[in-house]
């Protein structure tokens, strides 16, 4: 079977057949778009997350520790990201930055092989028009800086952060957002919901929904 075997090492020999087959299936679909390096740190994060998720069934509290003191540094890179971010919106873009938090930050840390790279753990219900956002204004970063941010590689886990309880619609991707009110028992988030704010957000930010969308 081509999956990974998260009770033994990436170096045993089924994972090492697993990944050399993964290594070339995705070199044939995505190349020369992505380099050779890429694709072997995408392989290796398929393997780290079925490695964590054998680790996550095995009562050890050191592992649980470990976990979490990784949440925290991930938690702490989430506030960092969101005030950098916030100094850099203008003055009509700040009321938007303002109706989210730090839960709407790619999850990052630091990638176990090399430490001058971060892995991103993409928030499968954020918006794309939040992603457009907040590449614009790290891209203002890059501008005034006058060089590239610390490098990012996308893994393949997506994170398993929940919606936010409250958020403003034009953050949560359509096919999350649920319009059920708090009665029905506290479960789903609260989306804001306004024709005026989006009309807002998008003369603001220059953006218009995508062709899915309209």
């Amino acid at each position: 079977m081509n999956q990974f075997d998260g009770s033994k090492l990436y170096g045993d020999k089924h994972n090492a057949d697993v990944a050399t087959y993964l290594k070339l299936e995705l070199s044939e679909e995505y190349e020369p778009d992505y380099s050779d390096a890429v694709i072997r740190r995408v392989v290796y994060r398929c393997y780290e997350s079925k490695r964590r998720m054998h680790n996550d069934g095995q009562p050890s509290r050191t592992s649980a520790k470990q976990e979490n003191e990784r949440k925290n540094k991930i938690r702490n890179r989430q506030r960092q990201l969101y005030v950098r971010r916030m100094k850099l919106c203008k003055d009509k873009e700040k009321r938007f930055w303002s109706e989210i938090n730090e839960k709407f930050m790619t999850e990052e840390e630091s990638d176990e092989e090399d430490p001058n790279v971060f892995v991103q753990h993409k928030l499968y219900w954020r918006s794309e028009r939040l992603t457009k956002f907040i590449k614009k204004l790290d891209k203002r970063d890059e501008t005034a800086k006058g060089q590239p941010r610390k490098k990012r590689v996308l893994s393949t886990a997506f994170s398993d952060a929940p919606t936010p309880k409250v958020a403003p619609s034009w953050a949560v991707a359509p096919a999350y957002i649920n319009l059920s009110s708090e009665q029905d028992g506290g479960t789903e988030p609260t989306i804001i919901v306004s024709v005026r704010i989006l009309f807002d957000f998008y003369s603001v930010t220059g953006w218009e929904s995508s062709e899915e969308e309209r």
